[in-house]
C-alpha cells in the first residue's frame, strides 16, 4: 500500500495499526488552533491518533493518556521505519507516543500485544459524508466517476474482510466488484473485456 507522497501538514491525515482486525472506526476533530485530531479505534480497544499542527510533545500527549503509567521510551513503526517514542505503561494497556515528520502520532495497544506497533499514514479518502478530498498521488487516482476507477490507490486495506478503501473513495472488493462513493456497483469485467461495465 502506497504511503503518503508530499504530505499537507495542515490536511487531516488517517493512520491504521497494521496486522489490527475487525471493523476500525475513524473521527477527526477540528481543534480551535486550527489543527486536528484524527483517531482510529478497533474492537479491542487499541486505537491510534494523528495529531496535526500546534500538537504537544510526544511526551506530554503519553503523560495525558495514561497519567499514571511508567514511562519508558521504546519506538513505533510508521510506514515501515523505526522511529523513537515516548511511552507509558499501565495494568493492560502500553501508550506511544512520537512525531511523524510534522504530525504526533500516538497509539494504544495491550501491554501483551508482543512486537512494536506498526503505523501506515494516509491521506483520507472522505473527509466529511460525500465529500471527497483531492488525491495527492502522483499521477493522480482516476476520478470515482471514471470507468477506471476500480484503479485508485488503496488508503486501508482489510484482507482478512476482503475489503479496501480507495483513495477516490470507491470500496474495492477481493471478488472484484466496487462500490463507488454514490452507491452504484461496478461489476467484474467480463472475461476477455479490457473495461469494467459500469
Amino acid at each position: 500500500m502506497p504511503h503518503l507522497t508530499d504530505p499537507n501538514p495542515t490536511a487531516p491525515v488517517v493512520a491504521v495499526l497494521i496486522g489490527h482486525t475487525g471493523s476500525a472506526q475513524t473521527t477527526t476533530e477540528v481543534l480551535a488552533h486550527g489543527g486536528f485530531v484524527c483517531t482510529t479505534t478497533y474492537p479491542d480497544g487499541s486505537w491510534v491518533a494523528v495529531h496535526g499542527p500546534g500538537h504537544p510533545e510526544p511526551a506530554v500527549l503519553a503523560e495525558r493518556t495514561l497519567p499514571r503509567g511508567t514511562r519508558l521510551a521504546s519506538l513505533v513503526h510508521i510506514d515501515g521505519k523505526p522511529v523513537p517514542s515516548q511511552d507509558r505503561v499501565l495494568g493492560a494497556w502500553t501508550v506511544r507516543a512520537c512525531e511523524a515528520g510534522p504530525w504526533a502520532v500516538i497509539t494504544r495497544t495491550p501491554s501483551s500485544e508482543s512486537g512494536l506497533p506498526q503505523v501506515r499514514l494516509t491521506a483520507p479518502a472522505m473527509s466529511a459524508p460525500g465529500e471527497v478530498v483531492p488525491c495527492r498521488h502522483k499521477p493522480a487516482c482516476p476520478d470515482h466517476c471514471a470507468t477506471d476507477a476500480p484503479a485508485a490507490i488503496a488508503v486501508t486495506s482489510h484482507a482478512a474482510q476482503g475489503w479496501s478503501l480507495l483513495c477516490n473513495g470507491t470500496l474495492a472488493f477481493d471478488d472484484t466488484k466496487a462500490l463507488l462513493p454514490d452507491g452504484r456497483i461496478i461489476e467484474p469485467a467480463a472475461p476477455g473485456s479490457s473495461e469494467r461495465a459500469a
